[in-house]
């Protein structure tokens, strides 16, 4: 399958020589990422109660996960565009990022926050497992041509 050159597009590359594990390795790494981050925000409200005496409230981890996933993310999804052209899935991704930027801020309180930055979480996880399985539809088409 050739690639198709358009203003609004980059061109889509054909996937045949490049190594799957190399763009599967990406979005399967932020997918566990994402997992990790919304196990810690889940994990904080459901241990509430004694969360003062054992796990005081450390803004900074917020600032870290997002700083880990703003290159996970957007080289993963951004590749992952490059190959299947679906821009949708960036945007969630996108979108998923400035929740979790937003929720790290903590401009509406600290519960808010939590719910903002798993919502973005959850977006970008989703993303990341689009990107895959839009990477495995266009595997497959070039398989069968």
């Amino acid at each position: 399958m050739s690639a198709v050159n358009s203003p609004t597009k980059p061109s889509v590359q054909t996937v045949q020589n490049e190594p799957k594990v190399f763009t599967g390795t990406i979005d399967r790494a932020a997918m566990g990422f994402s997992l990790l981050c919304l196990a810690h925000c889940l994990a904080i409200p459901l241990l509430a109660t004694i969360a003062p005496l054992v796990l005081p409230h450390n803004q900074g981890i917020h600032w870290v996960f997002l700083i880990i996933a703003l290159p996970l993310t957007s080289f993963g999804l951004w590749k992952g565009v490059t190959i299947h052209g679906d821009y949708k899935i960036l945007a969630l991704g996108l979108f998923g990022l400035s929740a979790m930027a937003l929720g790290a801020l903590e401009l509406y309180g600290e519960q808010n926050a939590t719910y903002t930055t798993i919502t973005g979480v959850a977006m970008i996880f989703n993303a990341h497992a689009l990107n895959i399985w839009r990477q495995s539809q266009v595997r497959k088409r070039q398989h069968r041509s």
